[in-house]
């Protein structure tokens, strides 16, 4: 199972924040759900996302999680867009892009309320003994990362897709 996360920050990506999740918007040549599920090679279960998206539903766009989350659920950071050809997921308990983990597969079921409210960090989440990939990829820190990247996205993307 693979369940998007809207972290704090990602909850303030105005204006996209007041409509949609983030993994609900093209970054590149996809969206960012997307780009998920052509990494993990199977499509994206579910989201966390903001109180007022409770109700979101567009196109095949994952409905919202129902807590807790099983044993085994990948949580994604939406705000991490990893580069298609990188490395898959392998044995990995954990991936890294740069210098924060952008998933993490729990080993416990996860139903902490700093999920709904956005304040939940990934790293938090990651057992001392956890095998960590890393691959290439980048964060979006601020709305407009989306356009400041497009470019190097796009010629990553069109090759690989």
């Amino acid at each position: 199972m693979i369940v998007l996360y809207d972290d704090a920050l990602a909850r303030e990506f105005e204006p996209f924040a007041t409509s949609r999740p983030l993994g609900e918007v093209r970054a590149g040549a996809l969206l960012g759900r997307e780009r998920w599920a052509l990494w993990f090679g199977q499509a994206v279960d579910a989201c966390i996302a903001a109180p007022h998206l409770a109700h979101f539903a567009e196109f095949d766009a994952p409905p919202m999680a129902v807590l807790p989350l099983p044993v085994g659920t990948w949580l994604v950071n939406t705000r991490a867009l990893p580069v298609l050809s990188a490395t898959t997921v392998g044995d990995a308990d954990a991936i890294q892009i740069g210098a924060h983990i952008a998933a993490v597969q729990l080993r416990e079921p996860l139903a902490d309320a700093s999920l709904r409210d956005g304040t939940l960090m990934l790293e938090a989440l990651v057992p001392r003994d956890a095998v960590t990939r890393r691959v290439d990829g980048v964060w979006l820190e601020a709305p407009w990362d989306i356009i400041r990247h497009l470019s190097t996205q796009l010629g990553q993307d069109i090759p690989a897709l």
